[in-house]
């Protein structure tokens, strides 16, 4: 990722999120050309939330606190799902795109999950790896 080894730019979850955050742009430029101003600032916000929360949460670095991010975070990849149902419906991307983005998100979901799990159970753990340490890929233990 660009020499990125350090931060939340190695989350395996941030990075999938910012190539969805890019994938979605089509359907958001879509939804702009019929003037449907709603849906794509509501896509592209959310899209653009799930990254930027990971990252905001990774940065405060206290386990209760990124957790508290990562729900959003969650939240968000809801809210690109569901508006990703309504481009289709509405004809803005066609239905092998919209199964692959949902994929994606599937998956970020996935991932969210764990992360916040790994959170959760550290949160009141004593120190030495940390969730955020295991959530980075290839990260020597």
């Amino acid at each position: 990722m660009n020499g990125h080894e350090h931060g939340f730019e190695g989350l395996k979850v941030w990075q999938d999120s910012r190539l969805l955050c890019r994938e979605v742009l089509p359907i958001v430029m879509e939804a702009q050309r019929h003037h449907d101003y709603a849906l794509s600032q509501q896509l592209n916000r959310a899209a653009l939330s799930i990254l930027a929360n990971i990252a905001e949460g990774y940065l405060r670095r206290a386990e209760r606190e990124f957790a508290a991010f990562v729900r959003i975070a969650s939240g968000s990849n809801g809210e690109v799902r569901a508006c990703l149902c309504v481009a289709i419906d509405r004809e803005y991307v066609s239905p092998p795109v919209f199964h692959a983005l949902i994929g994606r998100s599937n998956e970020i979901g996935r991932m969210l999950q764990g992360l916040l799990s790994a959170l959760q159970r550290t949160a009141n753990s004593p120190r030495g790896h940390t969730a955020i340490d295991r959530a980075k890929p290839n990260t020597k233990t």
